[in-house]
């Protein structure tokens, strides 16, 4: 009875003391993230709260972990039917610390994977929301596709996350942190280092080569490999383990052109970085959509919200690099070296091609094109609402639209006849395409016969617009998307201004009219 007794009161001191040093911090990845347009969040290294460190990475998955409109992680699952494995999180306390809970909070339901930890266990209740239980200093949490639907991408969504812990006494240096993780990289990486403990210095060494005292990221400028071996020091305390990351910095394949850069990225497959060594001219833009052209009139989709905001028009000097992917047969250029892309140089045409929606076909991919005097059909989406079966006809034929939910464009009336300037793509070898922007059909745009308001006549000829004022007047040219191309003052009397082939607003004076030039 007596060890009965003294075994009870054992477990309640420890219990008391478990107590007395357990803590709880409650991440909300709003305030760590910020706005719905973060993409890639992987690529911005750990983030700490307290105690708690988290960082996200990749994996085996085809999407990076990323932040949706709706203020939510997004960790997504394999990227194939037999690579379930995928995004993971892997969430950090410092030595002589241990996790002994992490609560996930789920935002949208919406193919739903399932999530593994390396150690303990994690269990989910009827609403989705996960619950880790186990005991270690370092857990990776990872999102899986269900194996009883492996066909079907999936992706989990959460809000927030609550770290149970113990804060012991810390008698050991946490061991450093990467950040990029470690691999292959097209051009220069910049690599930074994290420590969990508080106060820690950090010392590294490169290839075995002679011993630093981190102060600054490590920069690794010339193609190699690089094997970097770095661990944390503290008076008082042990020092961490090594930790060891190798990288190896590649230099892109080199393209003269897009044609090229399309050429060269189906022969070298998906994985490598490519350059362009060709400005390209910015035809439109939505959120994480960057449509160019280059000299030669080819077309591309940058994708990425890491982009940087670029307008109509804006030239992109030479020197852009990233990757490629073939998206259900649309290409795009993906997981871009942001560092890359330079200022706007100068002003190019950035208008949209002008086409009917039964010329338009599968060569025609990423180009910007505007449909004039098309009749808009859709239907509502029984769950959300959202356009679908969308279709775009006119004299000439007709063309499949999906909507861009992302862009919250506000669509008209189903039957209305709109003008609208779209982006070309391709889904499993159908021709669609991506509505950008509605015009009003009303203020029909002017061929050859002209617009005549007030005492101006706008018209357009095989040099361009023509415009016939009665007297004196200031005259701007702009694209539909509101870029200024031209800017004149004209005499009484007949003026031509010289402009490419495609849509124009022309504002003559107090007169306003839509022209196309072809």
């Amino acid at each position: 009875m007596f060890m009965k007794k003294l075994l009870l009161s054992t477990m309640m001191l420890a219990a008391g003391l478990f107590a007395a040093n357990a803590a709880e911090e409650t991440i909300q990845f709003t305030d760590w993230y910020g706005t719905a347009t973060v993409s890639g969040i992987d690529a911005q290294g750990p983030k700490t709260q307290g105690d708690i460190t988290v960082t996200f990475a990749k994996g085996n998955s085809q999407n990076a972990p990323a932040f949706n409109k709706a203020l939510e992680v997004r960790l997504y699952g394999g990227k194939s039917a037999d690579v379930l494995d995928g995004n993971t999180m892997t969430v950090e306390v410092p030595e002589g610390m241990l996790i002994t809970s992490i609560y996930l909070e789920v935002g949208q339901v919406d193919k739903w994977g399932v999530m593994t930890a390396d150690s303990g266990s994690v269990e989910e209740d009827a609403d989705k929301n996960a619950t880790w239980t186990g005991s270690a200093s370092t857990v990776v949490l990872t999102a899986n596709r269900n194996s009883a639907d492996a066909g079907v991408s999936t992706q989990n969504r959460y809000k927030s996350m609550t770290v149970t812990y113990s804060q012991g006494e810390v008698t050991k240096c946490s061991a450093p942190r990467f950040n990029p993780a470690a691999g292959t990289y097209w051009g220069s990486v910049s690599v930074e280092l994290t420590c969990n403990t508080d106060g820690a210095t950090m010392y590294y060494t490169i290839n075995d080569g002679a011993e630093q005292t981190y102060s600054a990221p490590i920069e690794l400028a010339e193609a190699g490999t690089y094997e970097i071996n770095a661990y944390a020091k503290k008076d008082g305390i042990d020092d961490s383990d090594v930790a060891t990351a190798t990288y190896v910095v590649s230099e892109p394949v080199q393209c003269s052109s897009i044609e090229d850069y399309i050429f060269n990225a189906e022969s070298e497959g998906e994985g490598s970085m490519f350059e362009w060594t060709f400005p390209v001219t910015v035809v439109y833009t939505m959120p994480s959509y960057t449509y160019v052209r280059d000299e030669e009139g080819s077309a591309m989709l940058i994708y990425g919200s890491e982009v940087p905001a670029y307008e109509s028009g804006d030239i992109i000097p030479a020197g852009i690099i990233g990757g490629f992917t073939n998206h259900n047969g649309l290409y795009e250029m993906q997981n871009v070296n942001v560092e890359s892309f330079g200022e706007a140089t100068s002003k190019g045409n950035g208008s949209p091609i002008v086409m009917t929606a039964g010329e338009i076909t599968a060569d025609d991919m990423n180009q910007v094109v505007y449909l004039d005097n098309v009749t808009l059909t859709w239907t509502p989406n029984e769950k959300y609402g959202d356009p679908e079966d969308i279709k775009l006809t006119d004299a000439s034929g007709s063309v499949n639209a999906y909507d861009q939910y992302r862009w919250e464009l506000e669509y008209p009336a189903s039957g209305t006849l709109v003008d609208l300037i779209c982006a070309v793509a391709i889904y499993k070898e159908n021709v669609q395409v991506y509505p950008m922007q509605f015009i009003d059909a009303s203020n029909e745009p002017a061929g050859v016969e002209g617009v005549v308001a007030g005492n101006t006549v706008v018209m357009t000829n095989a040099d361009g617009i023509v415009v016939v004022a009665a007297e004196a007047a200031e005259v701007s040219v702009y694209t539909a998307a509101g870029q200024l191309v031209a800017a004149e003052n004209v005499a009484a009397g007949e003026t031509v201004i010289g402009v490419p082939a495609g849509f124009y607003v022309v504002k003559a004076g107090n007169t306003v009219a839509k022209v196309i030039v072809k």
